[in-house]
């Protein structure tokens, strides 16, 4: 029964960082560094901090009008990196790789 708690939680969190934008004006915070080593981003799809990163680099993109090498630069990560991280959530590169459509820009694989 905890387990299928736990998991529940993390979805709603994945959710919820899917769903709503904040300002990215103070990026990146404290937990986002944390994760960063020497220019590569360390984290699971299953770690408890996913929801929380993933939304810090949900934030920066729609910030950076899906501008992945800006977002990345201002993450401290390669565009690949970020792509990466999108990757671990697929319901996060299809949100960005639609908004990415509606501006004329070609599909993150």
């Amino acid at each position: 029964m905890a387990e299928n708690r736990r998991l529940a939680v993390h979805r709603l969190r994945i959710n919820l960082a899917l769903a709503r934008r904040h300002s990215a004006a103070d990026y990146p915070p404290a937990i986002w560094q944390g994760r960063v080593r020497a220019g590569r981003l360390a984290i699971s799809g299953r770690h408890e901090d996913f929801p929380s990163v993933l939304s810090i680099a949900l934030d920066t993109i729609w910030a950076h009008k899906f501008s992945m090498p800006a977002a990345a630069e201002q993450l401290g990560i390669t565009s690949s990196q970020l792509v990466k991280l999108l990757r671990l959530e697929k319901a996060a590169l299809a949100a960005v790789n639609r908004e990415r459509e509606t501006r004329g820009d070609a599909p993150l694989r």
